[in-house]
């Protein structure tokens, strides 16, 4: 196959020759070459989607922590607002053990 990108370079500019010259290759292979091509793809397949569920997995806690972090600044300032602990409740999703431990900076 290098022959064939060395002496055809439009090969690697486009994405559909290029992905129909991997399939011929693939065919031409032998039979024992085709399954060790087909098991490391497959791992890379399984890699890449590991890694991408990972990355999936840390942007949604932090989107949860920092969903959690607005609705204890909100909180806060409903309690510098005085209002009850109920309707904080009611608003937030906090719990109230949660929103009895906010503290309340001093008003000027």
């Amino acid at each position: 196959m290098s022959t064939m990108k060395t002496t055809m370079p439009f090969i690697e500019k486009d994405p559909a020759i290029k992905h129909m010259s991997d399939i011929s290759y693939y065919f031409s292979m032998p039979y024992q070459e085709q399954q060790k091509y087909f098991h490391e793809l497959d791992a890379k397949i399984t890699y890449k989607n590991m890694m991408d569920k990972k990355i999936d997995t840390s942007r949604a806690e932090g989107m949860l922590q920092g969903s959690y972090k607005e609705k204890l600044e909100t909180a806060q300032k409903m309690k510098q607002d005085n209002l009850p602990v109920e309707l904080i409740i009611k608003y937030t999703g906090l719990t109230r053990e949660e929103i009895e431990a906010i503290p309340v900076p001093p008003q000027n």
